[in-house]
């Protein structure tokens, strides 16, 4: 890449009755091995052919620097050719026209002649005896080119940004008249520019005009990088005050990022947890997991029932996830139970089937099912599936032989106590934990013959669980949206035969029309002008909100939380973010009322105001 400042420049030029060839070289350090900048190459025309030797050398040069006119004006560059009497050009005056011609091209330029043998230039010798481009008139080429005038300079349009931002020039002016105290400590002016000391270094400080285009260039142009790494790259080299909140705004309204990135963190929605049961097997949970590798009889999923009140967990292996060997699994289940109060199940089709919808009925069976595409909503069965196939992995269960191991995976899981409850599944629904080959170590045990009325336990348990869920809750809940708000919904892959990896991770976008319970509302499509408009149901899990800068930051005014002066990179100073108060910082004057006036007994209203660091924020 071209350096306008690299420490040395050289034009390596060679022409033979082929062609001519030139190659341009920089390295940023004196001394420093030379790097390839550009290549050039053409043939030679018929008349060119019969030159004499130094002509057609001196021809190569005038084509070369003419060629690369844009990278060498300006700059101090050494011509490097193999004809010796180049070296005299500006010595020696020549009464040829065609000579003087394109000696006169060449005034422009600041530039030196060497002489290098031609052993030594056997790289650009290459390009003069296979040369690429096609035949060209020098003359013309002489003739046709524009005049570059450099009106000003990059330095100076940097510097006239600057001085017009009234924050960093004020700021300069402080730092030159003091520069040993106060802001000097933190800002340095170097070569009439303004920097920030920062972690060790000297960042330049970007004014307003200026970081819309730079935040553009690090986002946009940068692969979407997001807050934290974009800020780690900008803060290689530039700063400005409030920059995290800025780049925050930038990247909330990026669209690809909204399309194409999934939120982390807490998401939007409340928690709705389902009530602790009365007694045991009263609120049941169940779900298949698998397919495994096909076991003895057929088998390929299992089962899984948990109960709401002890956890008390209940495997069977299945041959399928059809509807008859799940109603023959809840039969069996009902011989050694009971029946259960209601089940919570997924939309799977075995349990939206009429058959288990007709079983279920005539058994007196409430049937839950849980939201589609959601399956926090029955998280209860979709955590101990993980809990299971982590069992079956590390006993061996990885082959045909896992379906033979679910008893012995289901007396673990019930024999192991939770967390929550501080007690195990079997404990709670009879009274004592059971003991499996202890040996004679079981008579040194103080707790073997321990029992607890099982009634108490399920009262201690229930008691517990419904305080955590009401911390939970209290952790969990997140603002939700309103009636008229843009959101974007989750899409499901679009399978065409090929990876589906690279698509959008969201379809069009929606507008809220109605907030329905449990955290599910009517969207509809935006665009109001066709005919039929796509409208569905969406939980919330689904959604993904698009607002403006002003309404992001109306949120935060409305929730009390108070805009901190200056960014957590830049709070290791401990100064306001220009070093000085703003006056849009600073709260408006209450307007005075006469001493009669009657006392207004109403709470005073807070009014949402724009902060005034987004005054710097153009979108």
């Amino acid at each position: 890449m071209f350096r306008k400042e690299a420490a040395c420049t050289e034009l390596h030029t060679k022409a033979s009755t082929f062609g001519l060839g030139a190659m341009l070289l920089q390295s940023s350090v004196e001394g420093d091995p030379l790097k390839l900048v550009y290549c050039a190459s053409r043939k030679t025309s018929d008349a060119e052919t019969r030159y004499h030797s130094s002509k057609l050398e001196l021809l190569c040069v005038v084509w070369a620097v003419n060629k690369l006119r844009q990278f060498l004006l300006g700059i101090k560059f050494t011509v490097l050719t193999d004809c010796q009497a180049l070296t005299y050009l500006n010595s020696s005056k020549s009464v040829n026209a065609q000579v003087a011609r394109w000696y006169d091209a060449l005034q422009e330029y600041d530039f030196e002649v060497k002489y290098r043998p031609g052993v030594r230039m056997a790289h650009v010798d290459a390009l003069s005896r296979a040369p690429v481009g096609g035949e060209e008139s020098l003359d013309e080429a002489l003739t046709e080119r524009q005049t570059v005038c450099v009106l000003i300079t990059l330095d100076e349009r940097v510097m006239m940004c600057q001085t017009a931002d009234g924050d960093v020039a004020h700021i300069k002016r402080i730092v030159e008249e003091s520069p040993e105290e106060g802001l000097g400590l933190s800002y340095v002016v170097k070569d009439q520019f303004l920097y920030r000391r920062f972690r060790d270094k000297l960042l330049f400080v970007i004014p307003k005009s200026m970081r819309k285009s730079l935040v553009v260039t690090a986002h946009d142009l940068s692969g979407h990088p997001a807050v934290d790494r974009m800020m780690a790259n900008v803060l290689q080299d530039f700063w400005f005050p409030n920059m995290r909140r800025y780049v925050k705004l930038h990247i909330r309204s990026c669209f690809e990022c909204l399309l194409t990135r999934v939120p982390r963190g807490k998401r939007p929605g409340l928690l709705h947890p389902i009530p602790v049961g009365k007694r045991p097997f009263g609120t049941v949970h169940i779900d298949h997991v698998g397919p495994f590798i096909m076991a003895p009889g057929g088998l390929r999923y299992i089962l899984v029932m948990v109960d709401n009140l002890t956890k008390y967990v209940t495997l069977y292996a299945v041959p399928n996830t059809k509807s008859e060997p799940l109603i023959k699994s809840i039969q069996h289940f009902v011989k050694e139970y009971g029946l259960p109060g209601r089940l919570i199940t997924d939309r799977g089709t075995c349990y939206t089937s009429g058959a288990f919808e007709d079983f279920c009925a005539a058994q007196g069976i409430k049937l839950v099912w849980t939201s589609s595409r959601h399956p926090q909503a029955n998280g209860q069965v979709e955590r101990i599936h993980n809990v299971v196939m982590a069992a079956l992995m590390t006993m061996g269960g990885a082959g045909s032989e896992w379906a033979k191991m679910l008893p012995e995976v289901q007396r673990l899981l019930n024999n192991s106590e939770t967390k929550v409850m501080g007690k195990t599944p079997f404990e709670i629904l009879h009274g004592y934990r059971p003991r499996f080959e202890h040996g004679a170590l079981l008579a040194l045990s103080t707790t073997k013959d321990d029992w607890t009325p099982p009634e108490k336990l399920q009262a201690f348990v229930q008691v517990n669980m419904e305080l955590e869920k009401t911390k939970k809750k209290a952790a969990y809940d997140n603002i939700h949206y309103s009636v008229g708000e843009v959101v974007i919904m989750r899409r499901a892959p679009n399978c065409t035969g090929e990876s589906t990896k690279m698509q959008d991770r969201y379809k069009r976008p929606l507008v809220v029309t109605e907030v329905l319970s449990s955290d599910v509302y009517s969207v509809t499509e935006l665009d109001t002008t066709k005919g039929s408009r796509f409208a569905t149901t969406a939980h919330v899990s689904q959604l993904k909100s698009w607002r403006l800068p002003a309404d992001v930051d109306a949120e935060e005014e409305l929730s009390g939380s108070e805009l901190p002066a200056i960014d957590k990179e830049e709070g290791e100073l401990g100064e306001t973010r220009t070093g000085l108060p703003d006056k849009e910082d600073l709260p408006e004057p209450e307007p005075q009322q006469s001493c009669s006036a009657a006392p207004d007994d109403r709470r005073s209203q807070r009014v949402v105001r724009r902060p005034g660091w987004m005054r710097d924020y153009t979108w």
